[in-house]
């Protein structure tokens, strides 16, 4: 499966497997605000999300963060950072994104998918 992301000028082509999602249970605290203030306290939120490179992650040199209403709420996991880094250079490039939490606290299961924009 290929998917086309929009930027604001141009489209730039990533394949799924380099849109996986990581870290999720680390921004736990950030996936739960989200859907209780935007989510209308459901478990699910559908929304418009950015990914972008992160220059300033001392563990990753090629980290691309994934932000949802100006809110890290993962990473591209860093198999394909690199790639995806290479792609996106220095721009920020929006998708579908959805959110999602099985309402456990503080052990819950979290977890983004990213989308293309058609």
């Amino acid at each position: 499966m290929v998917g086309v992301w929009r930027t604001r000028r141009e489209r730039i082509i990533l394949e799924a497997n380099e849109i996986g999602v990581s870290g999720e249970r680390h921004y736990a605290d950030a996936i739960e605000r989200l859907l209780a203030e935007y989510g209308g306290g459901m478990r699910e939120y559908r929304c418009t999300g950015l990914i972008r490179r992160d220059r300033g992650n001392s563990h990753d040199p090629h980290a691309v963060e994934v932000v949802v209403h100006g809110v890290r709420v993962g990473y591209i996991s860093k198999t394909w950072s690199e790639t995806v880094s290479a792609k996106i250079k220095d721009r920020e490039v929006e998708m579908k994104c959805i959110l999602n939490w099985n309402g456990e606290s503080p052990h819950g299961i979290y977890h983004v998918k990213l989308l293309p924009l058609f």
